[in-house]
C-alpha cells in the first residue's frame, strides 16, 4: 500500500491486490489497484478498505477449473450487493441468473465455458420469443465474467464473442384520459386509492413513492422534496399541482382513520418514520406488493399489460408535454440525470404537442384578424 502526493494536486493511493501467472511468459505478475483523491485521509481510507476487500477475495478464491458457474455467480452477486449495487438491479441480476444462466450453464466451470454454450443459451431464450430477456441474460453473464477477468480469474470474456440479440425497445406506455378514469374507478376504496393519482400527478418513481415521508411535504407551500432516490439528480424539490395536493390531504385523512380504528380495536399503529403511504398499521409499504396490487386492479379495469405501475410516471410526462411544459423542465421535475435521456425516451410526444401549439397560435391569430377594425 502506498500513498503519494501528486504534482498536479491531490493524492494517489495504490494497493497490491494479488498476483497471477502471465500466460505468455510464465512469470508471476503482481496486480494493483489505484485511485486518486482530494485529501490524504480519503486516500488512506480507500487503501485500507481496498486491501481488506482484496484479502477477503483471496480467502474466498476458488480455482476456476474447480468452480462451476452455479457457485461463482451467486458469490459474485453477493459481492455486488456488498458494494452497494441498487436493490432493483440486484433483483434483476438474480432473476436472470436463477431462471436462465444457471439452468443452461451452471455445471460448466468458469475457464471451460465456450462461446458456443453461451450462444446456445441465448438462442434457446430467443426461441421463446423473448429477445429482450435473452439480451439481458447475456449482459448479466458478460458483466459477471468481466469481473472474473478483472480479478485475474479469467483471461478472456467469452461473451464478447457472442453478439447481443437485437430487439425493439418496449414503448413506454402512458394512460389515456379514459384509461386513467377506469383505473381510478377500480382503485376507489382500496389502500392505493390516493397513491395512484399522486403518482400520476407528480411523476415520482415507485421507490420514491414508498419512501416519501410527511416531513418531505410542505402543504402550506405546496411543495415536495424527494430525499431518497436512486440518483443524485433524483434528489429534488418540486411544486405540486392541485390534484396531487388533494391526494395528499385524502391520504392524511385515511391515516387518521387508520389510527382511530387501530386505537378502537387495541391494535398497535406505529409510523415513527412518518411514511405518507403506509399499511393500515402504519408500517412501510413494500414496492413489490404495491406493484402486485396495481396489476390486479389494472386487470380488473380491463387495461393492457403494458401499463405497469411505472406507467403512472410516463403519464405524468405525457400530461406535462400536453400542457406545454418544456421538456427540459419536465426532465428536472422527474429527476432525470441527463436531459438527453428524457429526450430519447419521451421525444416522440413532442410532435403532437407541437401541433397543438400551432393550432392554438392559429386560433389566436384568427381572433386578432376578426377583431381588427375595418378600414
Amino acid at each position: 500500500m502506498s500513498i503519494t502526493k501528486r504534482k498536479t494536486g491531490g493524492w494517489q493511493s495504490q494497493v497490491n491486490i494479488g498476483q497471477e501467472i502471465d500466460p505468455k511468459t510464465g512469470k508471476t505478475r503482481y496486480l494493483r489497484d489505484s485511485a486518486t483523491f482530494d485529501t490524504k485521509a480519503e486516500a488512506v481510507a480507500w487503501a485500507k478498505d481496498r486491501k481488506r476487500r482484496a484479502e477477503e477475495d483471496a480467502r474466498n478464491f476458488v480455482q476456476p477449473s474447480k468452480e462451476p458457474l452455479k457457485d461463482y455467480l451467486p458469490r459474485w452477486l453477493e459481492r455486488k450487493e456488498r458494494e452497494g449495487l441498487r436493490p432493483s438491479t440486484i433483483e434483476s441480476y438474480e432473476t436472470a441468473i436463477r431462471l436462465y444462466i444457471i439452468p443452461a450453464l451452471g455445471t460448466i466451470a468458469l475457464r471451460d465455458l465456450p462461446p458456443a454454450a453461451v450462444r446456445r443459451m441465448v438462442d434457446g431464450i430467443l426461441a421463446t420469443g423473448h429477445a429482450r430477456t435473452a439480451a439481458n441474460a447475456r449482459n448479466v453473464l458478460r458483466i459477471a465474467l468481466g469481473a472474473a477477468v478483472k480479478d485475474g480469474t479469467l483471461s478472456t470474456n467469452v461473451c464478447d464473442r457472442v453478439p447481443a440479440p437485437k430487439y425493439e425497445p418496449q414503448k413506454r406506455g402512458a394512460f389515456s384520459e379514459e384509461e386513467f378514469a377506469l383505473l381510478m374507478s377500480e382503485v376507489a376504496g382500496t389502500r392505493i386509492k390516493n397513491l395512484v393519482p399522486f403518482a400520476a400527478y407528480t411523476g415520482l418513481r415507485p421507490g420514491e413513492l414508498v419512501a416519501l415521508c410527511w416531513q418531505d411535504v410542505d402543504l402550506d407551500k405546496g411543495t415536495l422534496s424527494v430525499r431518497k432516490s436512486k440518483t443524485k439528480a433524483g434528489l429534488r424539490t418540486v411544486t405540486l399541482p392541485r390534484p396531487a395536493l388533494d391526494a395528499l390531504q385524502a391520504q392524511r385523512d385515511m391515516q387518521f382513520a387508520d389510527r382511530k380504528a387501530a386505537l378502537a380495536s387495541g391494535t398497535p399503529w406505529r409510523n415513527p418514520e412518518g411514511y405518507v403511504f403506509a399499511t393500515a398499521r402504519g408500517g412501510p409499504l413494500d414496492r413489490k406488493n404495491v406493484a402486485r396490487d396495481f396489476r390486479k386492479f389494472r386487470r380488473r379495469a380491463g387495461l393492457a399489460d403494458n401499463l405497469p405501475l411505472y406507467s403512472l410516471r410516463h403519464t405524468n410526462v405525457s400530461l406535462n408535454v400536453a400542457a406545454g411544459v418544456p421538456l427540459e423542465l419536465i426532465s428536472k421535475r422527474i429527476g432525470h440525470t441527463k436531459f438527453s435521456f428524457t429526450l430519447d425516451q419521451y421525444g416522440h410526444l413532442l410532435p403532437e404537442a407541437d401541433r397543438d401549439a400551432t393550432d392554438a397560435l392559429d386560433r389566436y391569430l384568427a381572433r386578432r384578424k376578426d377583431a381588427k377594425p375595418h378600414e
